[in-house]
Protein backbone atom coordinates (compact mmCIF):
# COMPACT_ATOMS: atom_id res chain seq x y z
CA UNK A 1 0.00 0.00 0.00
CA UNK A 2 3.04 2.48 0.50
CA UNK A 3 4.45 1.89 -2.66
CA UNK A 4 1.32 2.77 -4.46
CA UNK A 5 0.42 5.67 -1.85
CA UNK A 6 4.06 6.60 -3.14
CA UNK A 7 3.80 6.44 -6.62
CA UNK A 8 0.51 8.84 -6.48
CA UNK A 9 2.59 11.48 -5.10
CA UNK A 10 5.20 11.17 -7.43
CA UNK A 11 2.64 11.77 -9.85
CA UNK A 12 0.62 14.17 -8.14
CA UNK A 13 3.85 15.86 -7.63
CA UNK A 14 5.19 15.69 -11.10
CA UNK A 15 1.26 16.91 -12.20
CA UNK A 16 0.48 19.64 -10.19
CA UNK A 17 3.34 21.36 -8.60
CA UNK A 18 2.53 19.91 -4.74
CA UNK A 19 4.54 17.33 -2.92
CA UNK A 20 3.87 15.74 0.47
CA UNK A 21 5.94 16.59 4.09
CA UNK A 22 6.21 13.68 5.92
CA UNK A 23 2.89 14.38 8.21
CA UNK A 24 1.34 14.11 5.37
CA UNK A 25 0.22 17.72 4.32
CA UNK A 26 0.66 18.82 0.87
CA UNK A 27 3.04 22.13 0.44
CA UNK A 28 3.62 24.21 -2.42
CA UNK A 29 6.31 23.42 -4.96
CA UNK A 30 8.45 26.20 -6.59
CA UNK A 31 5.80 27.54 -9.07
CA UNK A 32 6.04 26.23 -12.57
CA UNK A 33 5.36 28.12 -15.77
CA UNK A 34 4.49 26.17 -18.19
CA UNK A 35 4.00 28.07 -21.33
CA UNK A 36 0.34 27.76 -23.41
CA UNK A 37 1.82 25.86 -26.12
CA UNK A 38 3.15 23.38 -23.84
CA UNK A 39 -0.07 22.77 -22.50
CA UNK A 40 -1.97 22.69 -25.65
CA UNK A 41 0.71 19.79 -27.16
CA UNK A 42 0.20 17.69 -23.70
CA UNK A 43 -3.49 18.47 -24.49
CA UNK A 44 -3.05 17.00 -28.60
CA UNK A 45 -0.91 14.39 -27.16
CA UNK A 46 -3.63 13.27 -24.50
CA UNK A 47 -6.42 13.46 -27.01
CA UNK A 48 -4.79 11.71 -30.02
CA UNK A 49 -3.86 9.15 -27.49
CA UNK A 50 -7.07 8.73 -25.32
CA UNK A 51 -9.62 8.85 -28.43
CA UNK A 52 -8.19 6.03 -30.48
CA UNK A 53 -10.51 3.56 -31.23
CA UNK A 54 -8.13 0.61 -31.41
CA UNK A 55 -5.43 1.75 -28.67
CA UNK A 56 -4.40 -1.08 -26.21
CA UNK A 57 -6.83 0.59 -23.21
CA UNK A 58 -9.92 0.12 -25.39
CA UNK A 59 -9.18 -3.23 -26.90
CA UNK A 60 -8.75 -3.90 -23.38
CA UNK A 61 -11.98 -2.54 -22.34
CA UNK A 62 -13.67 -4.23 -24.92
CA UNK A 63 -12.37 -7.37 -24.25
CA UNK A 64 -13.45 -7.39 -21.07
CA UNK A 65 -17.00 -6.36 -22.12
CA UNK A 66 -17.08 -9.09 -24.36
CA UNK A 67 -16.25 -11.06 -21.29
CA UNK A 68 -18.72 -10.11 -18.77
CA UNK A 69 -21.23 -10.68 -21.84
CA UNK A 70 -20.12 -14.32 -22.23
CA UNK A 71 -20.34 -14.56 -18.37
CA UNK A 72 -23.84 -13.65 -18.56
CA UNK A 73 -25.08 -15.76 -21.12
CA UNK A 74 -23.10 -18.99 -19.46
CA UNK A 75 -25.31 -17.73 -16.28
CA UNK A 76 -28.79 -17.78 -18.03
CA UNK A 77 -27.97 -21.08 -19.98
CA UNK A 78 -26.73 -23.09 -16.52
CA UNK A 79 -29.75 -21.85 -14.46
CA UNK A 80 -32.07 -22.23 -18.03
CA UNK A 81 -30.91 -25.58 -19.75
CA UNK A 82 -29.89 -28.47 -17.06
CA UNK A 83 -25.84 -28.96 -17.50
CA UNK A 84 -25.07 -31.77 -15.62
CA UNK A 85 -22.07 -33.30 -13.94
CA UNK A 86 -23.35 -36.40 -12.76
CA UNK A 87 -26.14 -37.73 -14.30
CA UNK A 88 -27.40 -40.50 -13.23
CA UNK A 89 -24.55 -40.18 -9.83
CA UNK A 90 -23.49 -38.43 -6.71
CA UNK A 91 -21.24 -35.93 -7.03
CA UNK A 92 -18.32 -36.74 -4.37
CA UNK A 93 -17.49 -34.70 -1.92
CA UNK A 94 -13.76 -34.56 -2.61
CA UNK A 95 -14.95 -33.96 -6.63
CA UNK A 96 -17.10 -31.45 -5.57
CA UNK A 97 -14.58 -29.77 -3.36
CA UNK A 98 -12.08 -29.55 -6.30
CA UNK A 99 -14.52 -28.39 -8.85
CA UNK A 100 -15.62 -25.33 -6.18
CA UNK A 101 -11.55 -24.70 -5.47
CA UNK A 102 -11.35 -24.64 -9.58
CA UNK A 103 -13.55 -22.88 -10.53
CA UNK A 104 -13.07 -19.88 -7.95
CA UNK A 105 -9.75 -19.76 -8.80
CA UNK A 106 -10.32 -19.30 -12.42
CA UNK A 107 -13.03 -16.77 -12.07
CA UNK A 108 -10.90 -14.40 -9.67
CA UNK A 109 -8.10 -14.24 -11.97
CA UNK A 110 -10.93 -13.07 -14.93
CA UNK A 111 -12.83 -10.64 -13.03
CA UNK A 112 -9.06 -8.82 -11.56
CA UNK A 113 -8.73 -8.21 -15.08
CA UNK A 114 -12.46 -6.88 -15.48
CA UNK A 115 -11.93 -4.97 -12.31
CA UNK A 116 -8.74 -3.24 -12.98
CA UNK A 117 -10.29 -2.18 -16.79
CA UNK A 118 -12.85 -0.15 -14.15
CA UNK A 119 -9.68 1.36 -12.52
CA UNK A 120 -7.83 1.74 -15.82
CA UNK A 121 -10.66 3.15 -17.91
CA UNK A 122 -12.05 5.45 -14.82
CA UNK A 123 -7.95 7.05 -14.46
CA UNK A 124 -7.13 7.30 -17.81
CA UNK A 125 -11.03 9.51 -18.15
CA UNK A 126 -9.91 11.18 -15.38
CA UNK A 127 -6.42 12.30 -16.85
CA UNK A 128 -8.18 12.90 -20.30
CA UNK A 129 -10.77 15.50 -18.78
CA UNK A 130 -7.95 16.95 -16.79
CA UNK A 131 -5.31 17.54 -20.17
CA UNK A 132 -8.45 17.88 -22.46
CA UNK A 133 -9.73 21.49 -19.86
CA UNK A 134 -5.93 22.40 -19.09
CA UNK A 135 -6.78 21.78 -15.31
CA UNK A 136 -3.42 21.07 -13.75
CA UNK A 137 -4.01 21.34 -10.37
CA UNK A 138 -6.83 18.82 -10.77
CA UNK A 139 -6.97 16.65 -7.38
CA UNK A 140 -5.77 13.17 -6.86
CA UNK A 141 -8.26 11.96 -4.34
CA UNK A 142 -10.43 10.40 -6.75
CA UNK A 143 -7.59 7.95 -8.43
CA UNK A 144 -6.38 7.59 -4.68
CA UNK A 145 -9.74 6.44 -4.25
CA UNK A 146 -10.37 4.37 -7.00
CA UNK A 147 -6.62 2.59 -6.47
CA UNK A 148 -7.83 1.79 -2.48
CA UNK A 149 -5.31 3.99 -0.94
CA UNK A 150 -7.52 6.82 -0.57
CA UNK A 151 -9.06 8.01 3.51
CA UNK A 152 -11.85 7.06 4.66
CA UNK A 153 -13.59 10.97 3.98
CA UNK A 154 -12.40 10.43 0.37
CA UNK A 155 -14.23 6.73 0.20
CA UNK A 156 -17.95 8.63 1.42
CA UNK A 157 -16.96 12.14 -0.67
CA UNK A 158 -16.93 10.15 -3.79
CA UNK A 159 -19.60 8.17 -2.87
CA UNK A 160 -20.34 7.04 -6.35
CA UNK A 161 -17.09 5.62 -7.34
CA UNK A 162 -17.16 3.38 -3.82
CA UNK A 163 -20.59 2.18 -4.61
CA UNK A 164 -20.03 1.26 -8.41
CA UNK A 165 -16.45 -0.46 -7.08
CA UNK A 166 -18.37 -2.41 -4.63
CA UNK A 167 -21.19 -3.72 -6.13
CA UNK A 168 -18.36 -4.60 -9.30
CA UNK A 169 -16.70 -6.43 -6.42
CA UNK A 170 -19.60 -8.95 -6.10
CA UNK A 171 -18.85 -10.08 -9.23
CA UNK A 172 -17.01 -13.40 -8.15
CA UNK A 173 -19.34 -14.43 -5.39
CA UNK A 174 -21.62 -13.96 -8.07
CA UNK A 175 -20.08 -16.19 -10.60
CA UNK A 176 -19.16 -18.98 -8.21
CA UNK A 177 -22.65 -19.14 -6.65
CA UNK A 178 -24.32 -19.37 -10.35
CA UNK A 179 -22.03 -22.45 -11.10
CA UNK A 180 -22.02 -23.83 -7.95
CA UNK A 181 -23.14 -27.71 -8.22
CA UNK A 182 -26.63 -28.44 -7.15
CA UNK A 183 -29.09 -31.33 -7.20
CA UNK A 184 -30.94 -32.14 -10.24
CA UNK A 185 -33.19 -34.56 -11.79
CA UNK A 186 -32.97 -36.45 -15.07
CA UNK A 187 -36.09 -37.81 -16.18
CA UNK A 188 -35.89 -40.23 -19.34
CA UNK A 189 -38.21 -42.42 -21.46
CA UNK A 190 -38.45 -46.50 -20.92
CA UNK A 191 -38.56 -49.64 -22.06
CA UNK A 192 -39.54 -52.04 -19.47
CA UNK A 193 -38.93 -56.03 -20.15
CA UNK A 194 -41.28 -58.71 -18.44
CA UNK A 195 -40.77 -62.20 -18.97
CA UNK A 196 -44.36 -64.05 -17.15
CA UNK A 197 -43.50 -67.36 -18.58
CA UNK A 198 -39.93 -67.44 -16.70
CA UNK A 199 -40.80 -69.26 -14.13
CA UNK A 200 -41.57 -73.37 -13.87
CA UNK A 201 -44.76 -73.30 -11.34
CA UNK A 202 -46.87 -75.44 -13.30
CA UNK A 203 -46.71 -78.80 -15.34
CA UNK A 204 -48.58 -80.02 -18.35
CA UNK A 205 -50.57 -83.90 -18.41
CA UNK A 206 -53.15 -85.46 -20.01
CA UNK A 207 -54.31 -86.15 -16.87
CA UNK A 208 -55.31 -84.19 -13.60
CA UNK A 209 -52.53 -84.67 -11.22
CA UNK A 210 -53.65 -85.86 -7.48
CA UNK A 211 -52.94 -83.19 -5.26
CA UNK A 212 -52.23 -80.34 -7.91
CA UNK A 213 -54.51 -77.46 -8.15
CA UNK A 214 -55.86 -78.63 -12.47
CA UNK A 215 -57.67 -76.79 -15.03
CA UNK A 216 -58.75 -78.42 -18.25
CA UNK A 217 -57.63 -76.93 -21.23
CA UNK A 218 -59.19 -76.19 -24.58
CA UNK A 219 -57.03 -78.83 -26.16
CA UNK A 220 -57.98 -81.20 -24.05
CA UNK A 221 -54.86 -81.43 -21.91
CA UNK A 222 -54.18 -80.05 -17.94
CA UNK A 223 -52.14 -77.73 -16.20
CA UNK A 224 -51.41 -78.62 -13.01
CA UNK A 225 -50.20 -76.36 -10.38
CA UNK A 226 -49.19 -78.18 -6.51
CA UNK A 227 -49.38 -76.04 -4.08
CA UNK A 228 -47.87 -77.71 -1.30
CA UNK A 229 -43.79 -77.83 -1.61
CA UNK A 230 -43.69 -75.43 -4.86
CA UNK A 231 -40.75 -73.55 -4.39
CA UNK A 232 -41.19 -71.65 -7.76
CA UNK A 233 -41.94 -68.17 -6.18
CA UNK A 234 -39.09 -66.47 -4.13
CA UNK A 235 -41.44 -65.61 -1.51
CA UNK A 236 -44.07 -68.30 -0.67
CA UNK A 237 -47.29 -68.47 0.69
CA UNK A 238 -46.78 -68.49 4.20
CA UNK A 239 -44.09 -65.56 3.80
CA UNK A 240 -46.34 -63.48 2.14
CA UNK A 241 -48.97 -63.56 4.79
CA UNK A 242 -46.27 -62.90 7.15
CA UNK A 243 -45.85 -59.38 4.83
CA UNK A 244 -49.75 -58.91 5.39
CA UNK A 245 -49.97 -59.32 8.88
CA UNK A 246 -47.31 -56.70 9.80
CA UNK A 247 -48.72 -53.88 7.25
CA UNK A 248 -52.42 -52.46 7.39
CA UNK A 249 -54.23 -49.46 5.67
CA UNK A 250 -55.22 -47.98 8.94
CA UNK A 251 -51.74 -48.61 10.93
CA UNK A 252 -49.26 -47.42 8.16
CA UNK A 253 -51.08 -46.81 4.61
CA UNK A 254 -49.57 -49.94 3.19
CA UNK A 255 -51.58 -53.20 1.67
CA UNK A 256 -48.05 -54.50 2.40
CA UNK A 257 -44.64 -53.65 2.28
CA UNK A 258 -41.85 -55.60 0.64
CA UNK A 259 -38.27 -55.10 0.67
CA UNK A 260 -38.48 -52.07 2.29
CA UNK A 261 -41.27 -50.83 -0.83
CA UNK A 262 -44.50 -49.66 0.79
CA UNK A 263 -47.51 -50.76 -1.58
CA UNK A 264 -50.75 -49.16 -1.13
CA UNK A 265 -54.18 -50.57 -1.92
CA UNK A 266 -54.05 -49.06 -5.73
CA UNK A 267 -50.68 -50.80 -6.82
CA UNK A 268 -51.72 -54.33 -5.39
CA UNK A 269 -50.26 -57.18 -7.26
CA UNK A 270 -47.55 -54.86 -9.14
CA UNK A 271 -44.51 -56.92 -11.13
CA UNK A 272 -41.69 -57.49 -8.14
CA UNK A 273 -38.76 -59.77 -9.00
CA UNK A 274 -38.70 -61.36 -5.97
CA UNK A 275 -35.36 -63.44 -6.22
CA UNK A 276 -33.56 -59.97 -6.53
CA UNK A 277 -34.74 -58.85 -3.08
CA UNK A 278 -34.54 -55.09 -2.71
CA UNK A 279 -33.63 -54.36 -6.43
CA UNK A 280 -36.68 -56.55 -7.05
CA UNK A 281 -38.22 -53.09 -8.64
CA UNK A 282 -35.30 -51.84 -10.20
CA UNK A 283 -35.81 -53.37 -13.80
CA UNK A 284 -39.47 -53.04 -13.63
CA UNK A 285 -39.64 -49.28 -13.22
CA UNK A 286 -36.41 -48.35 -14.03
CA UNK A 287 -35.03 -50.71 -16.85
CA UNK A 288 -31.90 -51.13 -15.51
CA UNK A 289 -29.85 -52.83 -12.58
CA UNK A 290 -28.56 -50.66 -10.11
CA UNK A 291 -26.23 -51.58 -7.10
CA UNK A 292 -27.07 -51.77 -3.85
CA UNK A 293 -24.83 -48.77 -3.14
CA UNK A 294 -26.09 -46.90 -5.83
CA UNK A 295 -29.71 -47.40 -5.36
CA UNK A 296 -29.88 -43.89 -4.07
CA UNK A 297 -30.20 -42.30 -7.21
CA UNK A 298 -33.31 -43.54 -7.79
CA UNK A 299 -36.14 -41.11 -7.24
CA UNK A 300 -39.57 -42.33 -8.72
CA UNK A 301 -40.24 -43.86 -11.95
CA UNK A 302 -43.88 -44.11 -13.67
CA UNK A 303 -44.87 -47.21 -15.88
CA UNK A 304 -47.86 -48.84 -17.35
CA UNK A 305 -48.28 -51.91 -15.24
CA UNK A 306 -50.95 -54.98 -14.15
CA UNK A 307 -52.42 -54.37 -11.01
CA UNK A 308 -55.09 -55.64 -9.01
CA UNK A 309 -57.91 -52.71 -9.08
CA UNK A 310 -60.36 -55.10 -7.66
CA UNK A 311 -60.55 -57.96 -4.83
CA UNK A 312 -60.13 -61.23 -6.92
CA UNK A 313 -61.81 -63.39 -3.87
CA UNK A 314 -65.36 -63.00 -2.49
CA UNK A 315 -66.04 -65.31 0.38
CA UNK A 316 -69.49 -66.26 1.37
CA UNK A 317 -71.79 -68.38 3.82
CA UNK A 318 -72.28 -71.42 1.97
CA UNK A 319 -72.99 -75.22 1.67
CA UNK A 320 -73.26 -77.87 4.52
CA UNK A 321 -71.19 -80.06 6.89
CA UNK A 322 -70.80 -83.80 7.37
CA UNK A 323 -69.58 -85.44 10.12
CA UNK A 324 -67.46 -88.85 10.03
CA UNK A 325 -65.91 -90.81 12.56
CA UNK A 326 -62.46 -89.25 12.30
CA UNK A 327 -62.75 -86.71 9.07
CA UNK A 328 -64.95 -83.75 8.03
CA UNK A 329 -66.92 -82.77 4.93
CA UNK A 330 -67.76 -79.81 3.57
CA UNK A 331 -70.06 -79.72 0.23
CA UNK A 332 -71.16 -76.94 -1.78
CA UNK A 333 -73.18 -78.99 -4.49
CA UNK A 334 -72.89 -82.01 -6.21
CA UNK A 335 -69.34 -81.18 -8.19
CA UNK A 336 -68.10 -79.47 -5.38
CA UNK A 337 -67.26 -80.73 -1.89
CA UNK A 338 -63.70 -81.67 -0.14
CA UNK A 339 -62.69 -83.81 3.19
CA UNK A 340 -60.38 -83.45 5.61
CA UNK A 341 -58.81 -86.46 7.74
CA UNK A 342 -58.86 -85.62 12.05
CA UNK A 343 -57.08 -87.35 14.06
CA UNK A 344 -55.70 -84.72 16.58
CA UNK A 345 -59.01 -83.45 17.94
CA UNK A 346 -62.86 -84.80 19.40
CA UNK A 347 -64.73 -84.07 16.95
CA UNK A 348 -68.09 -84.38 19.36
CA UNK A 349 -66.20 -81.42 21.30
CA UNK A 350 -62.97 -79.98 20.18
CA UNK A 351 -62.71 -77.52 17.28
CA UNK A 352 -61.89 -79.20 14.13
CA UNK A 353 -61.95 -77.68 10.15
CA UNK A 354 -62.21 -78.80 6.86
CA UNK A 355 -61.00 -77.32 3.61
CA UNK A 356 -60.32 -77.78 0.02
CA UNK A 357 -60.98 -76.67 -3.46
CA UNK A 358 -62.56 -77.24 -6.51
CA UNK A 359 -61.47 -76.72 -10.11
CA UNK A 360 -63.93 -79.14 -12.44
CA UNK A 361 -65.98 -77.14 -15.10
CA UNK A 362 -64.04 -74.05 -14.18
CA UNK A 363 -61.55 -71.89 -16.58
CA UNK A 364 -58.06 -71.49 -15.81
CA UNK A 365 -57.47 -68.71 -13.27
CA UNK A 366 -61.11 -69.59 -11.14
CA UNK A 367 -61.29 -72.03 -8.35
CA UNK A 368 -63.69 -72.15 -5.53
CA UNK A 369 -62.06 -72.86 -1.95
CA UNK A 370 -64.56 -74.47 0.70
CA UNK A 371 -63.70 -74.33 4.25
CA UNK A 372 -66.35 -75.72 7.09
CA UNK A 373 -65.59 -75.87 10.91
CA UNK A 374 -67.43 -76.99 13.80
CA UNK A 375 -67.44 -76.18 17.49
CA UNK A 376 -65.44 -73.59 18.55
CA UNK A 377 -63.76 -73.18 15.45
CA UNK A 378 -67.22 -72.20 13.87
CA UNK A 379 -67.51 -69.15 15.68
CA UNK A 380 -63.73 -68.36 14.18
CA UNK A 381 -64.89 -68.75 10.60
CA UNK A 382 -68.08 -66.63 11.31
CA UNK A 383 -66.18 -63.74 12.33
CA UNK A 384 -63.37 -64.46 9.58
CA UNK A 385 -66.14 -63.12 6.92
CA UNK A 386 -67.90 -60.52 9.60
CA UNK A 387 -70.71 -62.93 10.41
CA UNK A 388 -71.08 -61.78 13.94
CA UNK A 389 -74.51 -63.07 15.08
CA UNK A 390 -73.09 -66.14 13.93
CA UNK A 391 -70.01 -66.73 16.33
CA UNK A 392 -71.79 -68.71 18.73
CA UNK A 393 -72.81 -71.35 16.15
CA UNK A 394 -71.47 -75.09 16.52
CA UNK A 395 -71.42 -75.59 12.51
CA UNK A 396 -70.22 -73.23 9.55
CA UNK A 397 -69.12 -73.62 6.34
CA UNK A 398 -67.77 -70.88 3.60
CA UNK A 399 -67.28 -70.72 -0.06
CA UNK A 400 -64.10 -68.22 -1.41
CA UNK A 401 -64.61 -67.70 -5.19
CA UNK A 402 -61.44 -66.66 -6.67
CA UNK A 403 -60.77 -65.22 -10.39
CA UNK A 404 -58.13 -63.62 -10.97
CA UNK A 405 -59.02 -62.61 -14.76
CA UNK A 406 -61.33 -60.28 -13.71
CA UNK A 407 -59.47 -58.37 -11.51
CA UNK A 408 -56.73 -57.63 -13.36
CA UNK A 409 -56.16 -54.24 -15.20
CA UNK A 410 -53.43 -51.69 -16.57
CA UNK A 411 -52.53 -48.52 -14.20
CA UNK A 412 -49.83 -46.15 -14.20
CA UNK A 413 -47.77 -47.00 -11.58
CA UNK A 414 -45.24 -44.55 -9.51
CA UNK A 415 -42.89 -45.69 -7.55
CA UNK A 416 -41.05 -43.15 -5.75
CA UNK A 417 -39.10 -42.13 -2.75
CA UNK A 418 -40.46 -40.92 0.47
CA UNK A 419 -38.47 -38.41 1.41
CA UNK A 420 -37.36 -35.32 -0.63
CA UNK A 421 -33.93 -33.57 -1.02
CA UNK A 422 -34.26 -30.35 1.12
CA UNK A 423 -35.00 -27.73 -1.63
CA UNK A 424 -37.76 -29.46 -2.64
CA UNK A 425 -41.16 -29.01 -0.82
CA UNK A 426 -41.55 -32.39 2.03
CA UNK A 427 -44.05 -34.82 1.57
CA UNK A 428 -47.74 -34.18 3.61
CA UNK A 429 -47.60 -37.64 5.36
CA UNK A 430 -50.98 -36.30 7.25
CA UNK A 431 -52.72 -36.40 3.92
CA UNK A 432 -51.20 -39.67 2.64
CA UNK A 433 -52.11 -41.06 5.89
CA UNK A 434 -48.43 -42.72 6.00
CA UNK A 435 -47.51 -42.72 9.13
CA UNK A 436 -44.24 -44.86 8.67
CA UNK A 437 -41.60 -44.81 6.43
CA UNK A 438 -40.54 -47.07 3.83
CA UNK A 439 -37.80 -46.07 1.51
CA UNK A 440 -40.08 -46.19 -1.64
CA UNK A 441 -44.11 -45.88 -2.18
CA UNK A 442 -45.58 -47.43 -4.83
CA UNK A 443 -48.99 -46.32 -5.81
CA UNK A 444 -51.17 -45.82 -8.57
CA UNK A 445 -53.97 -43.25 -9.81
CA UNK A 446 -57.52 -44.71 -9.28
CA UNK A 447 -59.18 -42.63 -11.93
CA UNK A 448 -56.61 -42.53 -15.09
CA UNK A 449 -54.97 -39.03 -16.47
CA UNK A 450 -55.93 -38.26 -20.08
CA UNK A 451 -52.28 -38.01 -21.03
CA UNK A 452 -52.07 -41.61 -19.82
CA UNK A 453 -50.90 -44.55 -21.87
CA UNK A 454 -53.01 -46.73 -20.45
CA UNK A 455 -56.33 -45.04 -21.08
CA UNK A 456 -54.59 -44.30 -24.79
CA UNK A 457 -56.89 -46.45 -27.21
CA UNK A 458 -54.56 -46.25 -29.45
CA UNK A 459 -51.70 -47.36 -27.66
CA UNK A 460 -51.61 -51.10 -25.84
CA UNK A 461 -49.62 -51.14 -23.06
CA UNK A 462 -48.07 -54.17 -23.49
CA UNK A 463 -45.54 -55.23 -26.31
CA UNK A 464 -43.38 -58.11 -27.55
CA UNK A 465 -40.87 -57.92 -29.98
CA UNK A 466 -43.30 -58.29 -32.93
CA UNK A 467 -45.05 -55.45 -32.27
CA UNK A 468 -48.47 -57.62 -31.23
CA UNK A 469 -50.30 -57.31 -27.81
CA UNK A 470 -48.78 -59.42 -25.46
CA UNK A 471 -50.65 -61.28 -23.09
CA UNK A 472 -49.37 -60.54 -19.12
CA UNK A 473 -51.81 -63.18 -17.65
CA UNK A 474 -49.49 -66.24 -19.08
CA UNK A 475 -51.73 -69.73 -18.23
CA UNK A 476 -48.89 -70.06 -15.49
CA UNK A 477 -49.94 -66.53 -14.07
CA UNK A 478 -53.22 -67.64 -13.64
CA UNK A 479 -52.71 -70.92 -12.08
CA UNK A 480 -50.31 -69.24 -9.34
CA UNK A 481 -52.70 -66.12 -8.81
CA UNK A 482 -55.60 -69.15 -8.00
CA UNK A 483 -53.75 -72.03 -6.34
CA UNK A 484 -51.43 -69.25 -4.12
CA UNK A 485 -53.71 -69.77 -1.29
CA UNK A 486 -54.48 -73.55 -1.43
CA UNK A 487 -51.09 -74.41 0.79
CA UNK A 488 -52.81 -72.07 3.50
CA UNK A 489 -56.10 -74.39 4.24
CA UNK A 490 -54.10 -77.79 4.51
CA UNK A 491 -51.95 -76.48 7.32
CA UNK A 492 -52.82 -79.01 10.47
CA UNK A 493 -54.62 -80.88 8.53
CA UNK A 494 -54.29 -84.45 9.85
CA UNK A 495 -54.19 -82.41 13.06
CA UNK A 496 -57.88 -80.09 13.99
CA UNK A 497 -57.59 -79.17 10.28
CA UNK A 498 -57.19 -75.22 11.37
CA UNK A 499 -55.31 -73.02 9.55
CA UNK A 500 -53.30 -70.89 11.90
CA UNK A 501 -51.55 -68.26 9.59
CA UNK A 502 -54.51 -67.03 7.37
CA UNK A 503 -55.92 -67.14 10.90
CA UNK A 504 -53.39 -65.01 12.31
CA UNK A 505 -53.61 -62.79 9.69
CA UNK A 506 -57.62 -62.34 9.48
CA UNK A 507 -58.08 -62.13 13.33
CA UNK A 508 -56.81 -58.39 13.88
CA UNK A 509 -58.01 -57.02 10.53
CA UNK A 510 -61.19 -54.91 10.51
CA UNK A 511 -62.80 -52.69 7.69
CA UNK A 512 -60.84 -49.86 8.19
CA UNK A 513 -57.62 -51.83 7.34
CA UNK A 514 -58.61 -53.54 4.28
CA UNK A 515 -56.23 -53.22 1.50
CA UNK A 516 -59.17 -53.89 -1.10
CA UNK A 517 -61.96 -51.64 -1.14
CA UNK A 518 -64.01 -53.31 -2.88
CA UNK A 519 -63.84 -56.17 -0.19
CA UNK A 520 -66.83 -57.02 2.84
CA UNK A 521 -65.17 -59.38 5.02
CA UNK A 522 -61.35 -60.19 5.82
CA UNK A 523 -61.07 -63.43 4.83
CA UNK A 524 -61.85 -62.19 1.56
CA UNK A 525 -59.07 -59.72 1.95
CA UNK A 526 -56.50 -61.45 2.71
CA UNK A 527 -57.15 -64.19 -0.02
CA UNK A 528 -57.27 -61.56 -2.38
CA UNK A 529 -53.71 -59.64 -1.54
CA UNK A 530 -52.52 -63.65 -1.53
CA UNK A 531 -53.43 -63.76 -4.98
CA UNK A 532 -52.49 -60.11 -6.01
CA UNK A 533 -48.94 -60.37 -4.53
CA UNK A 534 -48.17 -63.80 -5.98
CA UNK A 535 -49.23 -62.95 -8.87
CA UNK A 536 -46.92 -60.00 -9.32
CA UNK A 537 -44.17 -62.14 -8.36
CA UNK A 538 -44.57 -64.27 -11.20
CA UNK A 539 -45.34 -61.74 -13.38
CA UNK A 540 -41.82 -59.63 -12.61
CA UNK A 541 -40.03 -62.52 -12.47
CA UNK A 542 -36.61 -62.23 -14.00
CA UNK A 543 -36.46 -62.73 -17.60
CA UNK A 544 -34.06 -66.12 -19.04
CA UNK A 545 -31.16 -65.17 -21.09
CA UNK A 546 -30.97 -64.48 -24.41
CA UNK A 547 -30.41 -67.21 -25.68
CA UNK A 548 -33.10 -69.35 -24.71
CA UNK A 549 -36.61 -67.36 -25.45
CA UNK A 550 -38.50 -70.35 -24.36
CA UNK A 551 -40.60 -67.45 -22.56
CA UNK A 552 -42.55 -64.35 -24.50
CA UNK A 553 -40.95 -61.24 -23.56
CA UNK A 554 -43.62 -58.35 -22.98
CA UNK A 555 -41.88 -54.87 -23.00
CA UNK A 556 -43.53 -51.51 -22.08
CA UNK A 557 -42.30 -48.63 -24.05
CA UNK A 558 -44.16 -45.95 -22.51
CA UNK A 559 -42.86 -45.04 -19.12
CA UNK A 560 -40.66 -42.56 -17.40
CA UNK A 561 -38.01 -42.65 -14.90
CA UNK A 562 -36.41 -39.96 -13.05
CA UNK A 563 -32.65 -40.37 -10.82
CA UNK A 564 -31.09 -38.24 -9.05
CA UNK A 565 -27.72 -36.39 -10.13
CA UNK A 566 -25.62 -33.41 -9.94
CA UNK A 567 -26.10 -30.14 -12.39
CA UNK A 568 -23.94 -26.98 -12.80
CA UNK A 569 -26.24 -24.38 -11.02
CA UNK A 570 -29.67 -23.84 -9.19
CA UNK A 571 -31.87 -24.74 -12.67
CA UNK A 572 -33.89 -21.93 -11.01
CA UNK A 573 -35.07 -18.56 -12.63
CA UNK A 574 -33.99 -16.66 -8.77
CA UNK A 575 -30.27 -17.81 -9.98
CA UNK A 576 -30.73 -14.92 -12.64
CA UNK A 577 -30.19 -12.98 -9.81
CA UNK A 578 -26.48 -13.46 -10.32
CA UNK A 579 -26.37 -11.31 -13.28
CA UNK A 580 -27.09 -8.36 -11.72
CA UNK A 581 -23.09 -7.62 -11.05
CA UNK A 582 -22.24 -8.50 -14.56
CA UNK A 583 -25.02 -6.13 -15.79
CA UNK A 584 -23.17 -3.12 -13.63
CA UNK A 585 -19.96 -3.58 -15.01
CA UNK A 586 -21.26 -3.72 -18.63
CA UNK A 587 -23.18 -0.41 -17.67
CA UNK A 588 -19.60 1.45 -16.20
CA UNK A 589 -17.16 -0.02 -18.73
CA UNK A 590 -19.78 1.59 -21.38
CA UNK A 591 -20.18 4.54 -19.90
CA UNK A 592 -16.02 5.63 -19.55
CA UNK A 593 -15.24 4.12 -22.68
CA UNK A 594 -17.78 6.26 -24.41
CA UNK A 595 -17.03 9.05 -21.78
CA UNK A 596 -13.19 8.73 -22.93
CA UNK A 597 -13.29 8.39 -26.43
CA UNK A 598 -16.01 11.61 -26.38
CA UNK A 599 -12.98 14.06 -24.86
Amino acid sequence: MYSTRAAVERWQERNTGYSHDTSGHSIALEAIQIKPEIVESRVALGGSNYRKLFSPETLQCLIAIVIEIIIILLIVLFNLVEVTLTMPGLFPNDSRALYICGTTIFITAITAFVSRQIRMQWIHYIEARRLRKSDILQSSRRIESLLGVGSYSDYFYYWGTTITLLFASLSTAAIVAAITPSIGFKTFGTTVQLTPGALNCTALSDDPVPNALSWRLQNGTYINFRAEGNTCLANPTFSIVNTISNSAIDKDGYAYAVSGVGVTRSSIGVPYDAHNGPAGFDKVFWAMGINQQDRNILMDSTQCLPVFITNPARCRKAGRIITGKNNITVELDENCSASTPIFGADLSSDGASASGYCTNGKSLGKVTYLIGSINSHAGLLAAAISDFPAVNTKSYSVACEIDIASAVGFRDTTISRNYKPPHESSVNRENLNLKTLAEYTISSPVKQRASSSCSNTSYVPIWNPDNKPGVVLTPGALAVGAGAACSLFMQNRYNNGWWDTLSRAVKDRGPSSYAFESSKNALEDVLGLVAGISVGQYVGSAQPPASTRDAPMLMNRGGSARVLGYRIGSGSKWGLIFIAPQVWIIIVLFVLLIKRLRL
